[in-house]
Parts: C-alpha cells; structure tokens; sequence
C-alpha cells in the first residue's frame, strides 16, 4: 500500500497506439493534446488540490509505465478520460493500479461513460465511478466530498457504486459561462513542442495545436453522440480565445491553432471580435476552424480570413441526399456546393470529412459520393468508416440498416465495424481506397501542398502522410 496524498489527483489519457487510433494510416495521423484534461486540471489546482496530467498516448508509454508514472505520485485520485474505442486500455490502466493500491480511487470521464454510465461500472469492476457530462463543477465537488468520506448521492452529474448496486445521481446543469473556468493548464502536459502536433493536412505554421472554444451543437445529425454536451451551445469569449492563443504562442512556440468546436462560426459577433483582437494583440498565429454547411457565408469567411484563418473543414458525410435526409443534417447538395464556393472566393483552404458505408448506403451512393468529392474542388478530404456510438440517436435501430461488430477496440472509424446490407467489406474498402487515390493523385491537390510547404518540419510530414497513404491503398489487406 501507497502513502497517498488526499488532495492529489492525477488525469491520465490511457495508453493507445497511433494504429490503434488511425489504422494503417497512423503516423500521418496527429498527436493532439488532451485540452479536456487541461481545463479539469486548472479547475482543480484552482481549488487547492495538487494534480498532474499523464498523457500515455503523446509519450508513447506502454501499461507498464503510465502505471508506474502514475504511482510514483501517490495520488489519492485517478481520473482516465476514455472513448469508446479506449474504454478496455483504460480498465486495464485502472486495473493495474488497483493491484499496486485499492485504495486509489478510479474516477472515469468521457464521451463513453457518458453515454452509458452503468453499463461502464457493471462491466468494468476497477472503476470506482464516473462524471457525466462536463466534469469541471462535478470533479470539485466530488473530490471534496470524498476528502470528508460524505455521501456521494448528494453530487450531481455522478455515476457510483455503493456496495453491490451502481447508483446514478441527479444530472448536473450545463456550465453556463465556460469564461468562469480558469485557463487551461498547458504547463502540465509534456513537453507540447516535443509530443503534440496536428495531422500535416491541418497544418500551415511551423507548430500547431488543437484547441475547443465552445461546447456543443445545434444539430440534430442522427448519427452524433451529444450525451456530455447536448444541443445547447456554450462559448467563450473572444477575449478568453485570444489569451488562450497569446499563452500559446508565447510560452510555447505555437504558430498553427485548429479550432475543433462542432461549429466556430456559431456567432459571427463573436468571430468579429476574435479577428479584431488578433490583430490589435498582432498574434502571429494562423488558425483553421470546423464549420457547419449551414452556418457560413460571404461575409463570416471574408471576417474570418482578415483574423488569420487559412482553412474551413465542413462535415458533409455523403454526396448522396437520401443519407443526408436519413441523418437529418438539414443541409442539401445545392447549399454544400454553395458553401464551397464561398470558401474558395473568400480566399480559403477547405478540407471536408465524409463518412463511407452509411446505413441505407448502397453502390450508386457511394459512387456518387466518390463523384461528388472529385467535383468539389477542395483542398483536402477525410474518408472514414461510419461507426455507430452508443449515445447517437440512430443507435437503438442500427442493426436494421446492416451488420455491427461491436468490438470497442475497434470503433476508431478507421476500422471497418459496420457493413450495410448489400455491401461487402472487400467492396467498402477497395471504394474508399480508390477514392482517396483519386482525389490524392490529382496535380492541382499535389501542388496545394507544396505551397503550404513553410519548414522543413512540415515537408517530413507531408512525405510521411503520403507515404502512409499508399502504404494503405497499395496493401493486400
């Protein structure tokens, strides 16, 4: 047994491999910061209680190691944040660390707990309990009433157990104003210049990294787990981004920021203000943001590339309108294009995600998606392999649409755990792949980034992105 310290908790990003994450595209996949951890970090250290990030993915450490990091500060409290597809790494990590002390508390957050709260805590027996939700308000409280051995029924936003039952308390309200919480603390990370960097395709500095500034979305997309955020949209402030930003930029080098909020053009007061603050502060940062199709036009893209953006990335999922109808994303083929081309008018790089083997998805869908993503004329695109999640609404009819391998390891969307009625894994594979290589191999894409092309930094990856990209259309299997 341990001596601990009973106000120390340590947050830890379990271990799990670039091709556990990416597949065989894994080292051109990036290795992005844990900024979830850091805002319950700051929150935490705010209120008095020592703690430290673990940050196993970043580092590269193996079971073994983030167990023995873990223990050697003596924490009272470990908190592992987990998606689904990192859910059984981190029963292994909270295992292994209830053999060195049972009397550690294993305190579970993320989208996965989140979405099945006592079903996490029936099957896996090493976690203690689980926030649900935002967990800033709900890990204070919580540590507090642990620190006074009170009953935990009286924390909101809680999963737990008490003896053999597992008991849910009252959901906690949305943080209201996000500016309430104190700066994210980066210091605690690994070194950020040496272990974090974003995708090559994302990147137009010498140095990036991936920040949120608002939670949640108005969407109402049939395939979208929103069980931590729901549809209420919360933001910061333009002056709390760009101190962000500035902290960034100064303490670390940071060059490249990627907003990856559901939606960074929710208010265009907003991103005025965060233009006009970049260039008062003069921040020599560039930065690119996720946008809704709907939410875009001349006047947003013109305001946002006067403040230093350089790329939009729309999620558009299909070139077909019937699976863009059966997902409810309230967008048609007419509006997608028209985005686009207010994209490309107002001067900036577009990347657009697509989702391949839909439910209802058949032959002609996909080649019109194929067709539909060669005749954008974008910058960059995102094929992944749609994955069903246990918090999205499509869940509960999903076996009606094709067959499901309800592996977690394997839900990265990199993995091919879904497979429409009528299609073959061999046929969704070879589609995506030819896909890929013909958006890829197209002389106007080949020459965009060259011209992206700032250090030497950025070159390698670039050559490492394209090398892992024929490694994986050229493989057998």
């Amino acid at each position: 047994m341990y001596a601990t310290n009973n106000k120390k908790i340590i947050f830890v990003n379990p271990p799990l491999s670039f091709t556990r994450r990416y597949g065989s595209l894994g080292y051109a996949g990036g290795n992005e910061p844990p900024v979830g951890l850091c805002y319950l970090a700051g929150t935490v250290r705010k209120k008095g209680f020592d703690t430290a990030i673990v940050d196993a993915q970043a580092t590269g450490l193996n079971l073994n190691q983030t167990i023995s990091l873990i223990m050697s500060y003596r924490p009272a409290y470990v908190g592992i944040t987990a998606a689904t597809m990192a859910i059984k790494s981190a029963y292994e990590l909270a295992s292994g660390i209830k053999e060195m002390d049972p009397a550690i508390k294993i305190i579970m957050g993320g989208c996965h707990v989140s979405s099945l709260p006592k079903e996490t805590l029936e099957e896996y027996g090493s976690f203690d309990m689980g926030v649900i939700g935002e967990g800033e308000d709900t890990i204070v409280e919580l540590m507090q009433a642990l620190n006074r051995d009170e009953d935990l029924s009286a924390v909101k936003g809680i999963v737990s157990r008490r003896d053999k039952d597992i008991l849910l308390s009252p959901p906690r309200n949305r943080i209201k104003d996000l500016d309430s919480l104190p700066y994210p603390a980066f210091d605690l990370l690994p070194d950020i210049k040496k272990f974090y960097r974003l995708p090559a395709q994302s990147l137009a500095g010498r140095r990036g990294f991936s920040l949120i500034s608002s939670r949640g979305c108005f969407g109402k997309c049939l395939f979208c787990d929103k069980k931590v955020f729901g549809d209420r949209v919360t933001i910061h402030s333009a002056e709390y981004i760009t101190e962000m930003a500035c902290i960034l930029n100064k303490d670390y080098g940071i060059t490249d920021i990627m907003f990856e909020d559901d939606n960074f053009m929710v208010s265009k007061e907003r991103l005025e203000s965060i233009a006009c603050l970049f260039k008062k502060r003069q921040l020599k940062v560039k930065w690119s943001a996720l946008a809704r199709i709907d939410s875009v036009n001349g006047e947003s893209l013109r305001i946002a590339k006067s403040g230093g953006c350089w790329q939009i990335s729309y999620g558009i999922e299909s070139g077909c309108q019937r699976i863009l109808d059966l997902y409810e994303k309230g967008i048609t083929i007419s509006q997608i294009k028209n985005a686009i081309a207010l994209t490309k008018k107002a001067g900036l790089k577009i990347k657009c995600f697509f989702m391949w083997g839909n439910p209802s998805e058949d032959k002609n869908s996909l080649l019109d998606t194929s067709e539909f993503i060669k005749g954008l004329g974008i910058d960059d695109v995102s094929i992944t392999f749609f994955t069903p999640y246990h918090g999205s609404r499509i869940w509960k009819d999903i076996r009606s649409y094709g067959r499901l391998d309800n592996d977690t390891e394997k839900m990265s969307c990199f993995e091919l755990v879904f497979r429409p009625f009528g299609l073959t894994d061999d046929y969704l594979v070879s589609t995506r792949k030819k896909t890929l290589l013909d958006f890829y191999l197209r002389p106007r894409v080949f020459f965009s980034y060259l011209r992206r092309i700032r250090s030497m930094r950025l070159f390698k990856q670039l050559l490492l992105s394209a090398w892992c990209l024929f490694y994986y259309v050229f493989k057998r299997k």
